[in-house]
This record gives structure tokens, sequence and C-alpha cells, in this order.
């Protein structure tokens, strides 16, 4: 078997050289072509290729939302440093591994920028060619009548004593004022015809917004690298702020090109604050009047700013979030000196009509450190469960349960500004306190509660890519609106003289919708009608000649 296998090959392969030497002569050695391996240049233009393909943009967006969802499950440091760090304490095995990928930083880590810059280019290498594609088509003439109208999805032809000029010219001049691109020409043959088209604001809309998606990416990543966002708080005729860093309630976020050296000088005061409360305690409105200097030396301005009114400064607006009270301690030694005194901001619980909750620290001045525990109530009163709670957010009867702690606060560790760390501190003395009393200390010192003030709450805010992205947004949607309603279709009329008049042909192609085009197209076809001569009548037929009768002839049995 193998024997007849391989004379079998044999001779296959003898007669198809006896083949190419029939055809190209002499074979004097066969030469066989081996597909080469692409270049570097070619792999590249493969690689491009495959980058700005519709597909691979899809997938990167897709990818970039999965890349997302770390931000929302784990703490970020530019949101929350104190939350990572508790969760340092946690989680102390696995967090490092997280803050190797960048789980802490998503949305400044390198992996998520490298997503967010290949959907970039993916999208400029897709709407580039379609552009330039669709520029062209716009203002070329549109596409020349078919040969034979029956074949389209709408036709009609009908007959008219008008001559084939007149024909064309009504025909363009319908379409004209119909709105539609028509073009007029003659083909070799002297056949006159009429093309139009519309519906290009389709793909217009489809660019736009693709082109829009575009410009919002790169508006949000403008406003992700150049942009910051902080949270203060101002005691009503207190001390003002200063934009510095150093001066915000917490770690400010910053863009990834903004450090604290490039913040724009300003200066806020709070003059007077309203907060004004519905009859079930809940707020209503929020005003406060401050007085503000855009940098050191300019003159001060005054201004209201309310909920949802922000204050425009430095190229970054101020908001007012919401606001508190800051009970006023003056903390004196045994002699009646003053050690401290100042407003502390206590930290309103939510939905306990500003049932609030801070501490004072006073880490110099007396042989130990004080740290003291207050529980603001504005309205006290006692629930049932003999818990104390507010009754009203307004300060009615205000009083502070308080608990006092002397030692070594540990400023040398970090803690929160409504908190301090209780391991070097025992327990002075505890209760309740009214305006206008005082806490003694175990050496005669004394904390007395003086004033009580509110205090309000704002956050500045600069986004250089906020309006751009609202444009976007605006433009993206128009659109989006464009692509999803307007339909594309075309029209051709051809007119070519014939014996008694000219034939003319209507034809119609819709790529979407084709029903609602129909209906347009025999209203086309009925007005162009009515604007032509009708046809000649049909000649009517001649009478057919009548027979004249003949005369019978003879029977042959007649004589």
């Amino acid at each position: 078997m193998s024997e007849l296998t391989a004379k079998d090959d044999m001779a296959t392969a003898t007669e198809s050289l006896s083949t190419a030497e029939s055809v190209s002569g002499d074979v004097d050695e066969v030469v066989v072509d081996r597909p080469r391996k692409p270049g570097l240049p070619a792999l590249l233009l493969q690689g491009w290729r495959q980058l700005t393909t519709m597909r691979t943009a899809l997938l990167l967006l897709f990818l970039l939302a999965l890349a997302a969802i770390p931000g929302s499950l784990f703490p970020q440091r530019g949101t929350n440093s104190a939350r990572v760090n508790q969760y340092y304490d946690d989680h102390a095995a696995v967090a490092p591994w997280l803050d190797r990928l960048g789980m802490f930083d998503v949305f400044g880590s390198t992996w998520f920028y490298t997503l967010y810059a290949l959907l970039g280019v993916s999208l400029v290498g897709c709407l580039v060619p379609r552009l330039r594609l669709h520029a062209r088509a716009s203002v070329a003439r549109p596409p020349a009548p078919p040969r034979r109208f029956d074949r389209l999805p709408l036709s009609t032809t009908f007959r008219t004593t008008s001559s084939a000029d007149d024909v064309a010219s009504a025909a363009h001049g319908l379409l004209r004022g119909k709105q539609w691109r028509s073009d007029r020409r003659t083909a070799p043959d002297g056949v006159l015809s009429v093309a139009a088209e519309k519906g290009y604001l389709r793909e217009t809309g489809n660019l736009l917004f693709h082109v829009s998606l575009l410009v919002l990416l790169a508006a949000v990543a403008v406003g992700a690298l150049l942009g910051y966002s902080g949270i203060f708080s101002v005691v009503e005729g207190g001390r003002p702020f200063t934009n510095t860093v150093a001066a915000y309630d917490g770690e400010p976020t910053f863009g990834q090109w903004v450090d604290g050296s490039t913040l724009k000088p300003f200066t806020l005061k709070l003059d007077d604050f309203r907060a004004v409360y519905l009859p079930n305690t809940q707020p209503k409105s929020f005003d406060a009047d401050v007085t503000w200097a855009p940098g050191a030396g300019a003159p001060e301005r005054r201004r209201g700013i309310r909920v949802n009114h922000p204050l425009a400064v430095g190229g970054a607006k101020v908001y007012l979030l919401g606001s508190g009270f800051a009970p006023r301690f003056v903390v004196r030694d045994k002699t009646g000196r003053v050690v401290s005194d100042d407003f502390v901001r206590l930290l309103p619980q939510k939905n306990a009509n500003q049932y609030s909750i801070g501490v004072l620290k006073v880490p110099g001045g007396l042989p130990y450190d004080v740290g003291m525990r207050a529980v603001f109530v504005p309205t006290f009163a006692m629930g049932a469960d003999g818990f104390p709670y507010s009754s009203s957010p307004e300060a009615k009867a205000p009083v502070i349960l308080y608990r006092v702690f002397t030692g070594d606060l540990g400023l040398t560790r970090a803690q929160s500004v409504f908190d301090f760390d209780e391991r070097g501190m025992t327990v002075a003395g505890e209760g309740v306190l009214v305006p206008g009393k005082s806490v003694s200390l175990p050496d005669g010192a004394s904390i007395a509660w003086e004033d009580t003030r509110e205090y309000a709450v704002f956050q500045t805010t600069r986004n250089p890519g906020t309006r751009t992205a609202f444009v976007a947004c605006v433009l993206g949607l128009l659109g989006l609106i464009a692509s999803l309603f307007v339909r594309r279709r075309r029209i051709w009329v051809s007119a070519t003289a014939a014996s008694g008049g000219t034939v003319v042909e209507v034809g119609g192609l819709a790529r979407h919708d084709a029903e609602r085009f129909s209906a347009e197209f025999a209203a086309i076809a009925g007005e162009l009608s009515g604007r032509l001569a009708p046809p000649a009548p049909a000649p009517a037929p001649a009478p057919a000649p009548a027979q004249q009768p003949t005369a019978a002839e003879p029977s042959a049995g007649e004589s």
C-alpha cells in the first residue's frame, strides 16, 4: 500500500512539473515563496488600525467603567486619608498590596490614566477619518440616477407634454424648495435627470455625539489634573479664613498638576449666618453674609452666599454646605491667667436637630494637657428612654454634656480635629454644663463656657473643565437626537423625450424608516406631476367601415 501511495505521489508531482514546463519552458530550479515575517512598521500599523476601531473604543470604555469600581469600594487618599490609615490598621496584611496596585488612589494611578489616554487616542483615530469622509460627502454632488428605476424600492413612471428641460427644472425647483440637496445633470445620451438627497444631518449628529464624548473626556481629564477641592468652616464674627492648605479642616483634594503653592489667595470672614427651619425642624434656608478680599491688600467686598449660589473668586467657587454651633471655652489656670480662649466647632449628627459632638484640646499652658469631650444639645429635652435629645435645631435651651481628661494628648500621632487619643489621659470629671458656668480641674484650673456662636461650612472647588463638559453634554445630546430621528433618503427624476411628449421616471431610496418615506415619496411624485402639463389625450380610434350588402347568387336549382 505504501509503494502504491508513493508511486501515485511521484506521478502527480511529475505531471505537475510537466505542466509547468509546457507553460513556462524549461524549469531549471523550483523557487518556493515563503511568507516573510512582518517588520516593526507593519506591526505598528496593524496595532494602530486595531486601536482605532470602534470595537476597541467600546472595549476601552467598558474597561474604564470597570476600573472605576475600586474607587468606590476602597477609601481614596484624595478624599479621606484618615479612612485609608484606618484601613491599614484593620487590614495590615492586604493593605500594602492594594496600595501597590493603586487601589487607594484609583483615579490618579498610572493604569487608570493609561486606559483613559488609550480611549482618547482610539476615539481620535476613529473620528478623524469619518470626519474627513463626511466633509467630502457633504460637498460632493448627489449620486447619479440608476439605469433602471424599477429596481428601486419606490418608483413610478408617467408621461407629460412638457419638455424634458421643463421637467428637470420643475423637479429641481420642487426638491430645492423642500430643503433637498438637489443636482441637475445631463447624461451623455442627452437624458436630463435630477438627483437629490436629504438626511445628512443624521451622520452629522452621529459625529457630533462622538466628538462631544471626546471633548467631555478631555474636560474631565483637565479638571482632574488642574482642579482642587477643600472644605473649611468659619465662625460667625471669628477669625477669617485664608486660602492656604493649613487653613482647611481636612486635607484638600488636589489634581495631579496642582499643589498648595498654586492656590489663588483670598480671605473670607463670616459676618452673619441665618438658618431658617420649618415647623417640622427641617431646614428651609441657609444664608451667610461674608466679607472677602481676592488677595492681601486688596479692597474688601461684601457678598451673600446661599445654597447653590456660590461665590466666584480666583477661578474657584465657594459653596455654602451647612452650619453648626461653636461654643467659646476659656481655660484659666489656678491664678486666673487665661491659658486658652477659642471657639470650638462641634460636629452636628445626622437628623438629630443639631445635636453635636466635639472636643476641646489644650496642649500647653498647664502642667498637663487637657482634653474635653463635649456633647452639645441646642434645646435640651429628656426622652422616655432616659437619654437626652434636642427638640429643636435652634439654641433655645443649650446644655453641654462633658467629660474632662488630663494627661498627654499625644498630638505627635495623627488624629482628627473632632477626637483625641485617650491612651495617655485620665478622667478628671464629667457632668452637665450650662452657658456662663465653668468646670473645675484638680489643681484649681477651670474651663468656662462663655459664649455660643454659629459657624458655616464652605467648600472651595476649582474645576477648569466644568463649562466645557457642560457644553459637550448639551452638544452630545443634540447630536444623539439628530442621529436617532433624522432619516437618510434619496430621490432621482429622469426625463426622456419620446413621441408626443416626455417620459418621466421618479425613484426613491431610504436607508431608514421606509414606510414613512413611501408617503413622502408619493407626495413629491404627485406634486411634480401636478406641476407639469398633462399628457396628450390618446387619438380616438377610427370607426370601422360599414359593410355593403351583396346580391344573392342564384342557387343551383334555379334556372
